[in-house]
């Protein structure tokens, strides 16, 4: 199950507390290589590197860098140093695409706690994340969304070969209990469709199935 929350208003991203820009290494394809410290080693995703750093992206390579956890910018030939792109580094007014980053930055830089160590923590959290439903995959990325404005998929993969899915809206974690079920041919449904059903501020919880 997944969970979509709605803000009353537009959060603003608070000024650098320093000067120099951090990259948050998210999608890596080919051959991709990073300097630091004039050591080169191999580009790995999750990896922080600071704007002194630079990155080698081989022919056919492509990496995606997240900028101060709000900018996305992909990278696709020879060599470039981190410290030149600071003008697409610059942080703008913030939207569901920074939310989202945000989130991502989050994920893949804090370390995840140890079930064995808080059995309270991890065995009693309500409502905690379902995948691979009805041969139904949900992108962990969208365990949570911080819905503002726009068009933003809430999509899934499917295993079966089928040709329409259910998608269920929750309010609670009780999923006998839907506030909305909609059929779909697509792999996704657009949050602006399911906003109006949800009152602002409110939590509610979303499934697929086929």
């Amino acid at each position: 199950m997944k969970f979509l929350t709605l803000l009353l208003s537009v959060l603003t991203i608070g000024s650098q507390t320093h000067a120099q820009n951090s990259f948050l290494i998210y999608t890596i394809k080919g051959n991709v290589s990073v300097i630091e410290d004039n050591v080169t080693t191999k580009a790995k995703i999750g990896r922080l590197l600071p704007e002194t750093a630079q990155v080698i992206v081989a022919s056919g390579g492509v990496i995606s860098l997240i900028c101060n956890q709000a900018n996305l910018i992909t990278l696709n030939n020879g060599k470039v140093s981190l410290s030149t792109l600071g003008e697409q580094c610059k942080l703008t007014d913030q939207s569901v695409n920074s939310n989202y980053l945000k989130y991502v930055w989050s994920q893949l830089t804090t370390k995840p706690g140890s079930p064995e160590k808080n059995r309270k923590q991890f065995m009693t959290n309500v409502g905690a994340v379902s995948r691979g439903v009805n041969n139904v995959w949900i992108d962990p990325r969208l365990d949570t969304v911080k819905y503002v404005s726009g068009s933003f998929p809430l999509s899934w993969k499917s295993f079966a070969e089928a040709e329409e899915f259910e998608f269920s809206l929750y309010t609670t974690p009780d999923v006998s209990k839907p506030v909305n079920t909609m059929t779909t041919k697509n792999r996704y449904v657009d949050a602006k469709s399911v906003a109006a059903k949800i009152k602002p501020t409110n939590t509610a919880y979303w499934t697929a199935a086929v």
